[in-house]
């Protein structure tokens, strides 16, 4: 991995200086797979993932950008869910996790879209990461009463323990500005506000 102290950085930092090349995969464009705004994106093995925060869906492409299908399924019904916050694509076992935020619930889809199940939470989610084990999940949110900071759950979303807890001196509300990276067993996450860069694998904070 390279490593930047954002600290000490120069003011313009050039791809060149820490990247080979640069791939460029123009998408499949057509009333099927437009798409309105970018909130997240998963790369697979296989696929790139986009979650669409305007139009409330998840779209597919191939590893070419050809569109291969999409997950849109909003409503109050079962196996429907309200407003996208984030998501997580496990290739592995063939499992797309859907944060619905308002609703408190992780839905989990099969790759071809078909609903499996559904874990309920105890607060709203702010983003996550599903440990290729499949057995941990990392939450995050943020003034949300006792709950907050950089959390480890169980498979069923119960708080196992808190790894980072909130400093009550920086008062940020806008913790979905904040991204999960998994890195193995662990995870790497940016405070895009006060610059600081945590690496945790469960039972420590590196």
């Amino acid at each position: 991995y390279y490593y930047i102290d954002l600290l000490k950085s120069k003011d313009i930092l050039y791809y060149s200086e820490f990247v080979d090349s640069i791939t460029y995969i123009p998408l499949e464009t057509n009333e099927e797979c437009l798409i309105g705004k970018v909130k997240d994106i998963r790369i697979t093995d296989s696929a790139i993932f986009i979650l669409d925060e305007k139009l409330n869906r998840i779209c597919m492409f191939d590893k070419a950008g050809q569109y291969i299908g999409k997950l849109d399924k909003e409503g109050n019904g079962p196996g429907e869910y309200g407003v996208l916050r984030q998501f997580y694509v496990h290739e592995r076992k063939d499992r797309i996790y859907l944060n619905d935020y308002g609703a408190r619930r992780l839905l989990i889809y099969d790759m071809q879209g078909n609903f499996k199940e559904q874990i309920s939470l105890d607060f709203p989610v702010e983003d996550f990461v599903v440990l290729q084990s499949g057995n941990l999940r990392f939450y995050h949110t943020w003034n949300r009463g006792d709950v907050t900071g950089f959390l480890l759950a169980d498979s069923q979303g119960k708080i196992k323990k808190t790894l980072v807890e909130n400093d009550k001196r920086f008062l940020i509300s806008l913790a979905h500005r904040w991204e999960f990276t998994e890195v193995g067993e662990g995870v790497m996450f940016i405070s895009l506000y006060l610059i600081i860069l945590y690496m945790s694998i469960p039972g420590r904070i590196l």
